[in-house]
């Protein structure tokens, strides 16, 4: 019985995992004539409850946070895909990337699911998602 039980939390674990969030575009190029670069991303909630990301910014071959870039906003709430007056409603992150006399830089863009402050909830989850897309910022020559 016990077998079975653990079974079945196998199965239906990465069911609940994998319904989490999503940024999109996965990978995106900027091309640019000056020293900076501005992407857009929608950060979008397929769960069925509002959930809060923060987003997170690294140096792509390290993942190191990255001093060349900025996110606005730092912190998005996503509602629920669920909802039926307002549908999918996708975030919009803006990041600038500054090439500081580079011709390139690449970015991880990342959104981190963070536990919501709800007094009628659990303090803590016990599972964070990370979610990254990649960022490339290129000087025309």
């Amino acid at each position: 019985m016990r077998r079975q039980l653990i079974a079945l939390a196998a199965v239906l674990l990465p069911a609940q995992i994998a319904d989490a969030h999503a940024l999109f575009p996965g990978q995106q190029v900027v091309l640019t004539a000056g020293e900076r670069g501005i992407a857009y991303f929608q950060a979008v909630n397929d769960r069925k409850d509002v959930s809060e990301y923060v987003v997170e910014l690294f140096d792509f071959g390290t993942w190191m946070p990255t001093r060349y870039a900025v996110a606005s906003p730092d912190r998005v709430t996503v509602p629920s895909a669920a909802n039926a007056f307002t549908g999918v409603a996708p975030r919009r992150i803006t990041v600038m990337v500054d090439l500081d006399g580079k011709p390139e830089r690449i970015v991880r863009v990342c959104t981190k699911s963070v536990a919501r402050r709800d007094p009628f909830r659990a303090a803590s989850t016990s599972v964070n998602t990370r979610v990254c897309s990649k960022l490339i910022v290129r000087r025309l020559q």
